[in-house]
């Protein structure tokens, strides 16, 4: 069994380098919100890589942004989401 996984995992590491980015290149709030990613696959989703680059490193504070959520019944609603990036874990 140990040997079948261990198996699998490097068919995985060979096979699907793009997914191991995205993994390692996703980073979440304390609420398990996608806050950064390099994903094509979810584009306008966290902040952008510019943005990302100006945040990632800070030791301590908030950082807010605007979101238009326009997947809600009644329309799009704008709300304003704080970002704790102290506590950030990949």
């Amino acid at each position: 069994m140990t040997v079948l996984i261990c198996v699998k995992i490097g068919v995985y590491r060979v096979q699907f380098p793009v997914l191991r980015q995205n993994e390692s290149e996703t980073w979440y709030d304390q609420k398990g919100r996608i806050v950064f990613t390099c994903s094509k696959g979810l584009p306008g989703v966290g902040f952008s890589r510019p943005e990302w680059n100006e945040i990632k490193d800070m030791k301590e504070g908030i950082v807010e942004r605007k979101i238009i959520d326009d997947t809600l019944p009644g329309g799009p609603k704008c709300h304003q989401r704080s970002e704790n990036v102290l506590n950030l874990a990949s």
